[in-house]
């Protein structure tokens, strides 16, 4: 497929969720940002890495599962782009500090309904998309069910720390019901950046305390 806004052609996989249109977004927002070396947690189809890649940006690309590090490698090959792939189970095999680090957490992180809300994605078309982060924020995600997905967040923010240079930034795309689990850690400053959709997925911008 053609991802006009980012002028990208992407070759998308049946395991990897679709391009949300938030995903573009915060590939133009971080562009214009103008980062030097830039980490992706969690590419997916590398949407996001390859544009970074494409204006200039030293990034590295990550993901836990190997087949979804091949796609995105073939659709970097694609769109004639370099970017330093690693499969990696967050920081696990990752040096080095990066001046801003990228991490959409998965919607769940245990198969059966991580493969429910990538079959909504697929059945229905982008005008959905609203009313399908509506469904499963308000039905699942918030509840018993986003547990382990709240674990790993947590785990996240505990770790990026040692991973960020001293004035970096975190950019964490999470659904509106996070928003309160984000606040019980004191030792981050989170700030929302706007975003032009009306959805219930939310994208912050995060700093550590000193």
């Amino acid at each position: 497929m053609d991802v006009k806004e980012l002028d990208l052609k992407i070759k998308e996989a049946r395991y990897i969720h679709p391009i949300h249109k938030n995903s573009i977004f915060l590939a133009k927002f971080v562009a214009r940002q103008r980062f030097k070396n830039i980490l992706e947690l969690g590419t997916g189809n590398g949407v996001i890495a390859l544009y970074l890649a494409k204006i200039g940006s030293k990034i590295t690309a990550t993901d836990v599962n190997k087949n979804i590090i091949e796609t995105a490698k073939k659709n970097a090959q694609l769109n004639n782009v370099n970017v330093h792939w690693i499969v990696s189970d967050l920081y696990k095999n990752i040096d080095g500090k990066y001046d801003c680090i990228i991490f959409i957490p998965p919607y769940f992180t245990f198969n059966s309904f991580s493969k429910f809300a990538f079959i909504l994605e697929k059945v229905f078309p982008t005008p959905f998309e609203v009313w399908i982060d509506f469904l499963l924020d308000h039905i699942f995600l918030g509840r018993k069910f986003s547990t382990s997905r709240r674990r790993l967040i947590q785990k996240f923010l505990e770790q990026s720390h040692t991973h960020l240079t001293t004035n970096g930034s975190i950019f964490l795309m999470v659904f509106k019901s996070d928003i309160s689990f984000l606040r019980r850690f004191s030792y981050i400053i989170y700030e929302r950046i706007p975003t032009p959709f009306f959805a219930a997925i939310e994208i912050f911008k995060i700093k550590y305390k000193n």
